[in-house]
Formats: structure tokens, C-alpha cells, sequence
């Protein structure tokens, strides 16, 4: 409750741009019955339930009330439970599960390692959040995305009651939250495969000598490279962090022989808010360079902007191989992600008012060129300029009708709210989905 010792430290939201939310209450479950009795207690008194994982959310997604009641009206229900024997047994190791391999911090090292967790990039990212919504990491070109790794899930519903999912049990529930968890109910266990680790991971950083008239040829040349020819053990990401000093770093399952022998015959050879997107080539590639070239030398010095270009697809990619309708992950068929990030230098600072038009006129000059349906968001990087309506389809895509029906069924009056939470459908809607759907009764 307010005035308690550790409540600052629980209501502090993770991005400092987003305005503060102050939360009647927060319960912090040690148990599943805990779990039960917030949410409970959330639909007993008609107030919105959110959960709360890492707080990693560049929205502050888990601390967010509906926007027809006051902030005082609601329940913020903060889970922090060692729940996966894949958590448990990196801690028994003395390694933190967040990011793989934990050891790489130095370039051009070989890293030798005993397991492999799920992949992850951040350590202050909440493990259910990291599940439920994709979960990229440095090895998903490799690997897939960790939700692919979910075997299956114990979930409090909005009625209170506990379920088992899996691909035999509630399949319907078990797909919706591979994608689209956090709309449909808390979950308070994983069940999870492993991999085994590879013997050898090299890391390497490149420095690349573009400039505004070979940009584009460059990017067309990625994309063709992403979806012909890039082997599935390596991965890459192509970053520019203010300064200019354009850089590809990544990954390689294997020796460093091995690597130097995949770069020298690659586009990589160093003589030569996120979107998700079939590729950037032509008209879109020349937008996105001339902005980059443009409008980004045109910022004041106080702001730190980057961007991050990720080679996730392709034919040899394991993250491409399941459907876009596997899961309630919508995004399989794309080739690479981008990720745009702006922030002020001093944290003393306020973010400008204005200052979400240099990130989002970005994007709308890159996607002005993108036929339709080629490109989405990814919900674990929201857009708080989003409205409700767009940021649904751009996070679900074509599998969004299916989870609309999906919310009408286990929480129609959605008491798992935040403003770019999925909306139930208004009546029963029919699909080739519906019939499996409905017969997966609670």
C-alpha cells in the first residue's frame, strides 16, 4: 500500500517519458492461491488487474489502469516467483539467465559455455513478458524466438480460476499466449525445453564504411543475403548509435576459421520504435538513408538516438519456419527487425514534448513505401504514440480476429487492460479457427 517501505521501488516505471501511475494497491504473490485472490479481488471490486514482471516497458505496460476510472481503482498484481527450472539451474551456475551467452562482453573472443538458457538481451526484462510476446535474442536466427521453447503454462484466468495449457490441453489458450500472453491471464509456472549449447561462439564487430549515396545498395544487398544465403549459425545486427560509426556485430556458432571464412564471402567483409519487415530495398531503403543522412544531423546534441537492424529470417532461419498462424506471433514470414531508440543525454532532463516526431516521421517516411501487410511492430518494443486500433493489428497482424475471439472468450470484460491490450470481439465472430476454438470449453 502507499507508504510502504519498498513501494517507490515497486511503482517506479521503467521509461521516465511515460507519465506515473499511482496503484491503490499491489499484491506481491509468493503462491498461485495469492495469485488468484488479486485477481479476485480485481473483479470483485470491477477494477482493472495488471500484471507486473521485470517492468521493463517502454510503456509501462504493467502499471497502466482503464481510462474510464481513476488511478486510484485499481490492482497491480506484482508477481516475483522463481517458477523454471531453466532460471534455477543458470543461479546454480552463478549466471545471470538474461542475456546469451552471459560471458560475452569482449569481441573476437571464443566463448566456451556448459548450457544454454532460452534466448534474452536484457537482464532487467521480466521472464513471463520475454515468453509471452516472442522473445528475440542474439541467437534467434539459430534457434527461433523462446517461445518457441514453451512446452506449456499454469495460468490464473480473469475468473479466478487455474488452467493447464498446452498442446493438448486448452490449445487455444496455449496458442494465444505464444504471442499475445499478457491479454489473457497471469501465468505462474513455464514448463520449457532446452537446447544444447553449441561447443564454440565467436563474437566479432565490423566497422562499415557506408555513406548516404551506397546506403541503400547496401541494405538492398542485406536483404538478399538475409533470405538466400545467410547461414542459420550466424547472426548479425547492423547498429549506428548517434555518432555515425556504423558497425555489424553478432554472433557465430562456431570457430573463429569458420567465421572468418563466412564473413570474407559475405556483404560484411569490412572492404565492402522496432519494426518487423520483409526487407528494405528501393524506394523504402532510399527513405530510410536519406532521413538517416538527413534529418538525424539536424538533432539537438542532447539527445542519444540509435537503431539496431536485426537479420532474424530467411530460407535458413529457424525463426522463420513456423507459420505466421503457429502461434499468435504474426511475424514469421519477416527478414529483419529494426529497432529505433531516442532518449535525452542527461537523465536530469525532461524528454521533449515534440520529440516523439523525430522517431515516428522515421518510420512513417521508411513505411510509406511498404506494401501492406509487409511490415508490423513487435509488442515487447510498444509504440506509445500507437492507438488502440493500430497497435493491434500492427502487433497481431492476421492472427488478430482470431485473438479478439479468443479475449470474448476467457476475458470478456477485460480485466486484463491496458490501452493497447487486444479488445474482445463485439459478437461471436466466425473462422476456420471456430470450431476447434469453441470446443476447448473452461
Amino acid at each position: 500500500m502507499p507508504g510502504s517501505l519498498d513501494w517507490n521501488n515497486h511503482t517506479t516505471g521503467f521509461n521516465a517519458r511515460i507519465p506515473p501511475y499511482t496503484p491503490s494497491g499491489i499484491a506481491v504473490p509468493t503462491t498461485i492461491s495469492q495469485v488468484q485472490g488479486a485477481v479476485n479481488c480485481g473483479r470483485k471490486h470491477g477494477v482493472s488487474v495488471s500484471a507486473k514482471g521485470g517492468g521493463h516497458s517502454y510503456i509501462s505496460g504493467g502499471w497502466v489502469e482503464r481510462v474510464d476510472i481513476s488511478s486510484s481503482n485499481w490492482i497491480a498484481c506484482t508477481m516475483w516467483i522463481s517458477m523454471i527450472l531453466l532460471i534455477l539451474l543458470w543461479s546454480n551456475q552463478g549466471q545471470d539467465w538474461g542475456i546469451w551467452p552471459p560471458s560475452c562482453t569482449q569481441m573476437e573472443e571464443n566463448v566456451p559455455f556448459l548450457m544454454a538458457p532460452v534466448p534474452g538481451t536484457s537482464t532487467t526484462v521480466g521472464v513471463s513478458g520475454h515468453f509471452t510476446s516472442g522473445g528475440y535474442g542474439m541467437n534467434s536466427h539459430q534457434q527461433g524466438l523462446a517461445l518457441d521453447f514453451v512446452e506449456g503454462a499454469t495460468i490464473v484466468l480473469a475468473n479466478g480460476s487455474v488452467v493447464e495449457t498446452s498442446a493438448t490441453q486448452h490449445e487455444d489458450l496455449f496458442w494465444a499466449i505464444l504471442g499475445a500472453g499478457a491479454n489473457f491471464g497471469i501465468v505462474v509456472s513455464w514448463r520449457l525445453r532446452t537446447f544444447e549449447a553449441p561447443d564454440m561462439v565467436t563474437l566479432f564487430r565490423v566497422k562499415l564504411n557506408w555513406n548516404r549515396s551506397t546506403a541503400a545498395g547496401y541494405l538492398a544487398a542485406i536483404e538478399r543475403y538475409i533470405n538466400n544465403d545467410m547461414p542459420q549459425n550466424l547472426s548479425i545486427r547492423i547498429s549506428d548509435r548517434t555518432s555515425g560509426q556504423l558497425v555489424a556485430e553478432g554472433l557465430y556458432y562456431g570457430s573463429e576459421a569458420e567465421k572468418n571464412r563466412i564473413l570474407t564471402l559475405s556483404f560484411l567483409s569490412p572492404m565492402a520504435p522496432f519494426l518487423v519487415l520483409n526487407g528494405l530495398n528501393g524506394t523504402a531503403a532510399r527513405n530510410f538513408v536519406d532521413y538517416w543522412y538527413g534529418s538525424t544531423k539536424h538533432l539537438a546534441k542532447d539527445r542519444a538516438w540509435f537503431f539496431h537492424l536485426e537479420a532474424v529470417g530467411g530460407k535458413n532461419s529457424a525463426y522463420s519456419r513456423p507459420g505466421n498462424n503457429a502461434t499468435a506471433y504474426a511475424h514469421r514470414d519477416k527478414a529483419m527487425i529494426i529497432r529505433f531508440n531516442d532518449a535525452v543525454v542527461d537523465e536530469m532532463m525532461s524528454y521533449p514534448e515534440n520529440g516523439t516526431s523525430f522517431l515516428n516521421n522515421w518510420i512513417a517516411t521508411v513505411t510509406a513505401a511498404l506494401p501492406d501487410g509487409s511490415w508490423g511492430a513487435y509488442a515487447n518494443y510498444p509504440d506509445s504514440t500507437l492507438n488502440r486500433t493500430m497497435a493491434q493489428r500492427l502487433y497481431y497482424g492476421s492472427n488478430l480476429d482470431r485473438l479478439r475471439y479468443l479475449k470474448l472468450k476467457y476475458d470478456p470484460d477485460e480485466l486484463f487492460y491496458h490501452p493497447q491490450s487486444i479488445e474482445p470481439a463485439h459478437d461471436t465472430m466466425i473462422g476456420p479457427w471456430a470450431a476447434v476454438d469453441s470446443a476447448n470449453d473452461l
